[in-house]
């Protein structure tokens, strides 16, 4: 199974690429314009959510490593977030590697959100996460059409060995 999510990973980060490489088109300054229609404000913090999420449940969460969460200031621009989600991409192979024989075992840790502890599996995580980077690639995509900038389309993308040409 964890051959199948390497795979799933990779086929994330060839999406990703194609909406980093779309963000680089953008002037960095509606790329960090806050706009007060969408939660988080702006694609940059949009993208610090997502990558920091990776860190919360697989890194802080599973594995119970410390970390904090990112800060706007520290990312000011698309080549800094994309060392972030380096950062998150490493924590994601660490999490495969350290749960590959536990991808079902339940993890019970206390949460700020409830009175009472979450329980969930590791596969429950990682499916969390990447379901919730494609979630908010899609309002990225969104909020950056808003400003007439085309979005290409992040949809995951056919493996070459699948594409007719």
């Amino acid at each position: 199974m964890v051959k199948g999510l390497k795979t799933i990973c990779d086929w994330v980060r060839q999406t990703r690429e194609v909406l980093f490489q779309h963000c680089e088109t953008l002037p960095v300054e509606l790329y960090t314009k806050e706009l007060p229609n969408f939660g988080w404000g702006s694609i940059r913090n949009l993208q610090l959510h997502v990558f920091d999420c990776y860190n919360s449940r697989l890194l802080r969460f599973a594995q119970q490593k410390p970390g904090e969460g990112a800060k706007a200031a520290d990312y000011p621009d698309v080549a800094a977030v994309r060392k972030g989600f380096a950062g998150a991409d490493a924590v994601v192979k660490n999490f495969l590697s350290k749960f590959a024989e536990a991808l079902d075992n339940p993890i019970s840790r206390p949460v700020r959100w409830q009175p009472e502890p979450l329980t969930v599996t590791p596969l429950w995580l990682f499916t969390h996460t990447v379901t919730h980077e494609f979630h908010h690639k899609g309002q990225i995509a969104d909020m950056s059409r808003h400003p007439s900038y085309p979005t290409p389309d992040t949809d995951l993308i056919v493996p070459p060995e699948f594409q007719h040409n």
